[in-house]
C-alpha cells in the first residue's frame, strides 16, 4: 500500500498512485459502501416519490365550485364551519397517548422479567412511579374529566 506522503517524493511514484486510483484499487471498500448507500437513497427517493408522480399522474383533474366546497360527512355546512373544541380534550388525549407509550416499553419487560438483574428492575418501579405521580398530578388537577 503506498503512502500519500511519498506522493511529492517522485514523479514516477504520482503515477503508480494515480494509476491505482482509476483502478480502484486502494479506494474499493468505501467505494462499494459509497455505491450501497447511493442505490439505498436512490430506492427510498424512488419508492416514496413514485406512488406520489404516479397518483398525480393518474388522478382525474376537472376542479368545480361543488368539489371545493366545504363538507362534513358528505352534509353541507351551515353557517361557519370553524369549530373550537376545549383544551380540556387535548390534554386528555395526551394522557392516554402517554399511558399507552407505558404499556409499550412495559410489554418487553415483561416478558424477560425473569431474566433481569435487580438494577432493571428498580429503574422500572422507578419508571412506573414517574408515571403514576404523573396520573396522580392530572387527576387532582381534574384534567381527567371529560367534561
Amino acid at each position: 500500500m503506498v503512502k500519500l506522503c511519498l506522493v511529492a517524493q517522485s514523479p514516477a511514484l504520482v503515477r503508480q498512485v494515480l494509476l491505482r486510483a482509476t483502478q480502484f484499487k486502494e479506494a474499493r471498500p468505501c467505494f462499494k459502501i459509497s455505491l450501497f448507500v447511493g442505490i439505498f437513497i436512490v430506492v427510498a427517493i424512488a419508492l416514496a416519490g413514485g406512488p406520489l408522480l404516479l397518483a398525480w399522474l393518474l388522478r382525474p383533474a376537472k376542479p368545480n365550485p361543488i368539489k371545493s366546497s366545504t363538507y362534513e360527512c358528505g352534509v353541507e355546512t351551515h353557517g361557519d364551519a370553524w369549530v373550537q373544541f376545549k383544551v380540556q380534550y387535548y390534554i386528555y388525549a395526551l394522557v392516554f397517548v402517554l399511558f399507552d407509550i407505558e404499556s409499550v416499553f412495559l410489554f418487553p419487560w415483561a416478558v424477560v422479567y425473569n431474566q433481569l438483574p435487580l438494577f432493571a428492575v428498580l429503574e422500572m418501579v422507578l419508571f412506573v412511579l414517574i408515571l403514576t405521580g404523573a396520573l396522580v398530578y392530572a387527576w387532582r388537577k381534574g384534567d381527567l374529566e371529560w367534561v
